[in-house]
C-alpha cells in the first residue's frame, strides 16, 4: 500500500500537475495541503475521475486540506479539538480508509518570529499533541501525514545556520515535534533514511531546486500498528522541476499488506476481516484462509464447548459514533452502508441469514466462497455492494448482478462458530 502526501500550493492552478503525477505515482491514499480554493471550488469530479473518492475542507485563501483514497473513505472530523479564537484555519482532517485512521495536517508557518503567527503555531502544535495522544489510546491503525513546517534536525535543512531564527527551525518548535515523537510516533522518512539529508521543498527564488537547497518540511507520523509495516519510501523530487510545480515535492511511504487479521497474538484488532467476492461472469475473486492456528487459539478452542449448529443466533448490535474511540469494553469498526448478515457454514453448504431470520438467496458468490473454505463456521458480517472506486451503494444492493462495475463483498466483525467448537461464552475480544 503506498501513502503520500503533497503540498499542492493551489490545486485548481496546479490540477494538471496533481493528476499527471497521480497517473504516474498509482498512490493508494494521497493527503494533500495549501487547497487555496473554498470547499465548493474542490475540482471533486476531476478527482473522481482519476479514480479517487475525497474528503476535503477548503480555505479561499493560504490553507484547505484533502485525503484523497482508492477506497472508501469516510470523514471523522474537520479540525482538531479545541478552539483558538486567534484564527480559523482549514488545517486538518481526519478520515477511516483502507483500515486506518489518517489525519491530513497542514500545520501554520508561524513566521515572523517571534510574533502573535508564531504563538499561534504554538497553541495549534499544543492541540496536535492532545489529539495525537488520544489517536494513540484507540488501538487503532493511526497516521499524521502532511507539512508539519518543521524542520526536526540540522539534517532536515541546506543550511541550519541561515534558519536559526525561523519559526520552521526555532528550537521550541523542534521541541513539540520531539515531544509528539515521544508518545509513541515514528517519524516514517527519518527511521528510513537515519542519516541523509531528505527535502521536500524548495523555494522559488535564487534557483533553490536546481542548487538543492531545501528542506524537509512534509512528515509521516505512524503509531506502532502503521510503522510495523513500514517497507519502504522516498520523494518523488522530480515533479518538483515540472513546469508550474509547487513548490513541494510529493512524499510517499510503501506499507506491507495488514496481516493482523490473521495474528491473534495482536493487542488490538480494528479493520474488519474480508471475503471478497465477485459474479463469475466477472474478474475472479479468491480468499486467504491461516494455514495453521497458533497456540493460544488452539487453548481456546480446546476450552470452546462442543456445539451442534445453533438455530437461534444473534448479529451483535452495534452502536453508532461520530469518531473513533478507546472505551473498556468497546471494540470500534467502520460502519458499511448494506445487510447485517450470519453466513451459517456447515458440512460443505453455507446459508446467509438476516438478523430477522429470512435467508438470503441471492448471494450465491458469497455462499460459494464460504463452503470454499471446507470449514463449519459461524461469522457476523455485512453484505455490501461497491462501486469501481470502492463506495457503498447500498440501493444497488439487490440489483448487484445486473449492475457491470458493482462488486459484492463481505466484511467480516465476528466468528461464533469454529469447527463445532461454540465461541459465544468467550468475549468479543478474545474471538478476535
Amino acid at each position: 500500500m503506498k501513502i503520500a502526501t503533497y503540498n499542492i500550493n493551489g490545486i485548481n492552478g496546479r490540477l494538471p500537475v496533481l493528476l499527471r503525477w497521480l497517473e504516474r505515482a498509482q498512490p493508494d491514499v494521497v493527503c494533500l495541503q495549501e487547497l487555496k480554493c473554498e470547499s465548493s471550488r474542490f475540482p471533486e469530479q476531476a478527482v473522481l475521475d482519476a479514480g479517487y473518492q475525497a474528503i476535503w475542507k477548503g480555505e479561499k485563501s493560504w490553507n484547505g486540506v484533502a485525503v484523497l483514497s482508492k477506497t472508501d473513505i469516510r470523514e471523522l472530523r474537520d479540525d482538531l479539538p479545541g478552539e483558538d479564537d486567534s484564527f480559523t484555519h482549514s488545517r486538518y482532517i481526519e478520515g477511516f480508509t483502507a483500515g486506518m485512521v489518517i489525519g491530513c495536517i497542514y500545520l501554520p508557518n508561524g513566521n515572523p518570529y517571534p510574533g502573535p503567527k508564531f504563538d499561534y503555531k504554538r497553541r495549534w502544535f499544543s492541540r496536535l499533541m492532545d489529539h495525537g495522544q488520544t489517536l494513540l489510546n484507540t488501538g487503532l491503525p493511526v497516521m499524521l501525514v502532511g507539512d508539519y513546517n518543521v524542520m526536526p534536525t540540522e539534517l532536515d535543512t541546506y543550511k541550519p545556520q541561515k534558519y536559526l531564527n525561523n519559526a520552521l527551525f526555532r528550537a521550541e518548535i523542534r521541541e513539540a515535534y520531539a515531544n509528539l515523537l515521544s508518545q509513541g510516533w515514528t517519524d516514517a522518512i527519518r527511521k528510513l533514511y537515519p542519516g541523509e539529508r531528505i527535502y521536500t521543498f524548495w523555494d522559488y527564488l535564487r534557483n533553490a531546486y536546481g542548487r538543492d537547497a531545501g528542506l524537509r518540511l512534509d512528515h509521516f507520523l505512524l503509531n506502532p500498528l502503521v510503522a510495523s509495516r513500514l517497507k519502504s519510501g522516498g520523494v518523488d523530487k522530480e515533479v518538483r522541476g515540472w513546469e508550474k510545480s509547487s513548490d513541494h515535492a510529493p512524499v510517499w511511504i510503501e506499507l506491507a499488506e495488514d496481516d493482523r487479521a490473521h495474528d491473534t497474538d495482536a493487542e488490538e484488532k480494528s479493520d474488519s476481516q474480508q471475503a471478497k467476492v465477485k459474479p463469475k461472469s466477472k474478474r475472479g475473486s479468491s480468499v486467504k484462509t491461516p494455514e495453521s492456528l497458533n497456540e493460544e487459539v488452539k487453548a481456546l478452542l480446546d476450552a470452546a464447548p462442543k456445539s451442534r449448529l445453533p438455530k437461534k443466533l444473534k448479529a451483535m448490535k452495534a452502536t453508532q459514533v461520530a469518531e473513533p474511540f478507546h472505551d473498556p469494553g468497546w471494540v470500534y469498526e467502520i460502519k458499511w452502508d448494506g445487510y447485517r448478515a450470519l453466513a451459517m457454514v456447515e458440512k460443505g453448504k453455507a446459508e446467509l441469514v438476516s438478523r430477522k431470520g429470512l435467508i438470503f438467496d441471492y448471494f450465491e458468490p458469497v455462499n460459494r466462497l464460504l463452503e470454499s473454505w471446507d470449514k463449519d463456521i459461524v461469522l457476523d458480517g455485512e453484505l455490501v455492494v461497491l462501486d469501481e472506486i470502492g463506495r457503498p451503494v447500498f440501493g444497488a444492493i439487490q440489483n448487484w448482478q445486473s449492475e457491470k462495475d458493482l462488486n459484492l463483498v463481505f466484511y467480516v466483525f465476528d466468528i461464533l462458530r469454529y469447527q463445532g467448537k461454540l465461541l459465544t461464552d468467550f468475549t468479543l475480544r478474545r474471538r478476535l
